[in-house]
């Protein structure tokens, strides 16, 4: 069962379903948990919760491979563009990755290890970082509630075996 209270209310949704229920945290929780505390104003808003994604998933390599491949050679585009390495960089540190691409990118939940020493090195990275105007991009309890989560981030982790995605064909386009 994935939740966006878990560990807590464990027992409670136990005594529901039987011992053998396994709860975990969803991952769009886990991540707003913490970017809700960032400053979406400063400039480098995107480039923090780009790092702070990496931190806990990385994508298929091959989903990867294959977005790549198209965004390079075309066809996302009605006009045909074709996007460079850099230009593919800016569009995965802008919202429109997120609306247009990242949902359909299958996403490879880090081990429990990897995510807290990724956050923990985010954590350093950024919570001193300010942009250009000297606006922080870290809030006043940002900090706080990412070093809370380093406790819960295990509970994020994909279980082994299981198939959590469906295959959406490619339409005509």
């Amino acid at each position: 069962l994935f939740t966006d209270t878990c560990p807590h209310n464990e027992a409670f949704w136990k005594g529901i379903f039987g011992t053998y229920l396994e709860t975990k945290l969803g991952l769009f929780h886990l991540l707003h948990r913490i970017m809700d505390t960032l400053d979406s104003k400063c400039e480098l808003y995107w480039t923090c919760v780009v790092r702070l994604r990496d931190s806990i998933y990385t994508y298929f390599p091959e989903d990867e491979a294959g977005s790549l491949k198209a965004l390079q050679a075309g066809p996302f585009s009605k006009t045909g563009d074709k996007l460079s390495d850099n230009e593919i960089r800016d569009l995965r540190h802008s919202k429109r990755w997120k609306q247009h691409y990242s949902d359909f990118l299958r996403k490879l939940i880090l081990p429990g290890v990897t995510q807290r020493h990724r956050l923990t090195l985010w954590i350093e990275e950024f919570k001193n970082r300010s942009d250009q105007t000297g606006k922080p991009v870290f809030m006043r309890n940002t900090e706080k509630v990412a070093t809370e989560q380093l406790k819960k981030v295990h509970h994020a982790s994909d279980l082994p075996g299981m198939n959590m995605y469906q295959e959406i064909l490619p339409g005509p386009r």
